[in-house]
């Protein structure tokens, strides 16, 4: 028998490639500073494209009034590595964050590499902008209590400390490098904070990072929303408890099926969940009102994503993120913004290592040679690249760290429509998503040997790919037709 935390600690999934046209030369020449856009990057934790229904708020004020992507993923779906790839624009195997924990984890391992020095604010910064972070840095930023010190970069830093305490009153903050403990609903203070940045006296253009801690454990609802969603039914997919695991990999087939309690805990949990999120709601609203008062709702780009995804009992996870599995890899992703055109759906790749280059594109700035993601700036148009002119798969990668969970060490090449996954143990995992969209029937039994050495081949050459390389990886070149089961 396998221990049930097949969830919330194994390391790391992840996302990305490119897409083929270069960007005009006209359009990459940097604007006065007066004309550079503002930036606001609201980034959830742990929370999956299936609860977006909740957010009324979001889906009015920023989907019906900019772009949502269908196919957003992950460069690895556990948080520190994920927002490691935000802040630098680079897959885990070449920022080396590649756990929460551990020798190679956490903020740690992040300024152990010397990352700091080099990332999105401090990049932004340089240029003229003034940034702020309001909510989760890193993990373990603050663990012992002790402020953690202001990472370069940032202007105005309200950073939350790893305690893992209650959100409602019971936590603690770095603030501008004074510690404070929080007296209000965490995702209330950090709402007020986040208004007060963008409405500041300041004629430089802004970038601020809101990241509150909803939806993760230990999901504290505010107290006006702890009554909501009591009789709100836990969905059960196909996948739900996944009865038949026998052609799933050793790890998931030595699993135990969800039992009551289980099911009793992912009910309780999942409704708490969506409770907090009745707040990140209003820290929206908050936010978008506060721009338009001080006149810059106009030329603020507004970007709303999260870490990573949750499984709720899909493939016998009795809760958690890091697995091969669209619950796992796939989030949401919404933008809204200057010339963004409105409620639009877009079905191109896209990945949280592009986050970086495409503000910089944005703001007119060059994307330095470590960046592996390519801007979707162009997505962003009036008249975006078509799907298949636009990078054709994205890499998702995991390390088994030393962390005890069960998950071995796997990279997963994710395409339009397909999923194929290696593991370490020689074990492998293919889906058309088309045909088998729950992600039921492994299917890397039935490909040809050209189908899996092609898909191979390109997952390997991904896996070792750094930088400008990572495009050149993933190009739309003309591949082969699509390797469905015969």
């Amino acid at each position: 028998m396998v221990h049930r935390s097949i969830h919330a600690g194994v390391a790391v999934l992840g996302a990305a490639l490119w897409m083929a046209a270069a960007p005009n030369p006209e359009e990459s020449k940097a604007p006065p500073q007066a004309a550079r856009p503002n930036f606001v990057m609201i980034v959830l934790d742990d929370f999956e494209t299936q609860s977006l229904w909740v957010l009324e708020q979001v889906q009015k004020r920023l989907a019906t009034e900019g772009a949502s992507f269908e196919q957003h993923f992950v460069s690895l779906p556990l948080c520190c590595p994920s927002r490691a790839s935000i802040f630098t624009g680079q897959f885990a195997h070449n920022h080396g964050v590649l756990s929460n924990v551990g020798r190679f984890g956490g903020l740690e391992r992040f300024r152990e590499l010397k990352r700091e020095a080099e990332t999105l604010p401090v990049w932004l910064q340089r240029a003229g902008y003034r940034t702020g972070l309001v909510g989760k840095y890193l993990n373990h930023y603050g663990a012992d209590r002790r402020s953690g010190g202001i990472p370069p970069g940032w202007n105005s830093w309200h950073a939350i400390l790893e305690d893992r305490t209650a959100s409602n009153g019971n936590y603690w903050m770095n603030d501008d490098g004074r510690l404070s403990q929080g007296k209000e609903y965490q995702t209330d203070r950090l709402a007020r904070l986040g208004a007060e940045f963008v409405t500041a006296q300041d004629a430089r253009p802004f970038f601020l990072y809101v990241a509150p801690g909803a939806p993760h454990l230990p999901a504290d609802p505010a107290p006006e929303h702890a009554s909501a969603f009591l009789d709100l039914v836990l969905p059960r997919s196909p996948s739900f408890d996944e009865q038949d695991v026998s052609d799933k990999p050793a790890f998931l087939r030595k699993a135990d099926p969800l039992n009551s309690g289980d099911v009793h805990r992912l009910q309780r949990f999942y409704r708490r969940r969506l409770q907090t999120l009745l707040s990140v709601d209003a820290l929206v609203v908050q936010i978008l009102d506060a721009l338009e008062r001080a006149g810059r709702l106009h030329d603020t780009y507004v970007f709303f994503t999260s870490d990573n995804g949750y499984l709720h009992g899909q493939h016998r996870f009795p809760g958690g993120k890091n697995a091969p599995y669209e619950e796992a890899i796939k989030v949401p992703l919404i933008v809204r913004g200057p010339a963004v055109p409105r409620a639009v759906r877009l079905d191109q790749l896209v990945s949280n290592v592009d986050y970086a280059p495409t503000l910089l594109e944005l703001a007119g700035l060059a994307v330095p040679a470590s960046v592996d993601g390519q801007s979707f700036a162009p997505l962003l148009r009036s008249d975006p690249p078509p799907a298949d002119r636009w990078r054709q798969a994205v890499l998702v990668e995991h390390w088994e760290t030393g962390d005890p969970f069960p998950i071995p060490t796997f990279h997963l090449l994710r395409l339009q429509h397909e999923v194929y996954v290696e593991y370490i143990t020689g074990e492998s995992e293919y889906y058309d998503l088309r045909l088998d969209p729950y992600q039921l029937e492994n299917g890397q039994a039935r490909l040809t040997p050209s189908q899996r050495q092609r898909l191979s081949e390109r997952l390997a050459a991904l896996q070792a790919s750094v930088g400008a390389a990572c495009g050149a990886a993933m190009a739309p070149a003309a591949p082969p037709p699509a390797a469905r089961l015969p």
